[in-house]
Formats: structure tokens, sequence, C-alpha cells
């Protein structure tokens, strides 16, 4: 399912990558790489509702595990909420 997940991020269809990595949170709700792809789906929607949940998410992911990538995810979403 996770393949699944990737392939249509990859594939810009973030509608379907977010209910594919629900289902992985859903099943796996300490899987920190799950909530930084969520937050990835979130983020490629751009509107501001999904960039605020993308924070969230990548926030979430970073306090399950220290990855650099999720606090980058942070600082990007911040970024394009808080210009300048």
């Amino acid at each position: 399912i996770t393949k699944r997940g990737v392939t249509l991020a990859k594939k810009g269809k973030w509608e379907e990558a977010v209910q594919i990595w629900e289902q992985v949170i859903y099943h796996e709700p300490d899987n920190a790489a799950a909530y930084y792809n969520l937050g990835v789906a979130h983020e490629g929607l751009g509107d501001l509702e999904s960039l605020k949940t993308a924070r969230d998410l990548y926030s979430r992911a970073a306090d399950y595990g220290g990855n650099e990538l999720y606090t980058d995810g942070i600082r990007r979403v911040d970024g394009i909420i808080n210009p300048g």
C-alpha cells in the first residue's frame, strides 16, 4: 500500500495519495514516514488549509522520528504560509 501512495504522489494525484496515507496511519499510528508522506500529499494540494495540515503532519512525523526531512518539511511549509 505504501508503494501505491508514493506512486500516486509522483503522478500528482494528491487526493488519492491522501486517502492511501490515511489508511496507512490508521493501521500504523506511530509510522513517522506515513505522517510525512501524508503531509507531502496535503502540501501538494496547495491550498492554505492543506498547507497548515501538512505542517501539522510534518511536526507529528518529527515527534515520532527525528528525521531531518521532517523538520525541512516544517520549514518549507512555514516559508509558504508566512513568506518573508
